[in-house]
């Protein structure tokens, strides 16, 4: 009995399978490389509005009381400042000199 298919058609639906596989291979990769960036991006936009809440509170304080805040559980129970406090850590000092506090924001890792 003989094969119907030549040699060289056997050779093409081999090879006709990779250029497919490589092809999906790069765009997933693409695809996953975009959206980390996307969250990064995300995750730097959230670090900044958090940062800048704070430092508004702290200011709003100040005008409103005479003095910064002692701590950053008194921004939370005074001028409604929230954050989740599984994702991110605030050190916070007040040096109690009319100085304006240090504050560092920093995203816990989990």
């Amino acid at each position: 009995m003989k094969n119907r298919f030549s040699k060289k058609e056997i050779k093409k639906k081999k090879g006709g399978i990779l250029i497919p596989l490589v092809s999906f291979i790069i765009i997933f990769t693409l695809f996953f490389a975009a959206i980390s960036m996307l969250s990064r991006n995300t995750e730097q936009q959230q670090l900044s509005a958090l940062n800048r809440a704070v430092t508004r509170d702290i200011l709003h304080c100040f005008a409103s009381e005479g003095r910064y805040p002692k701590d950053i559980a008194y921004l939370e129970e005074n001028y409604a400042l929230s954050y989740n406090h599984n994702h991110y850590s605030i050190k916070y000092e007040n040096p109690g000199t009319g100085e304006f506090p240090t504050v560092e924001i920093t995203v816990i890792n989990h």
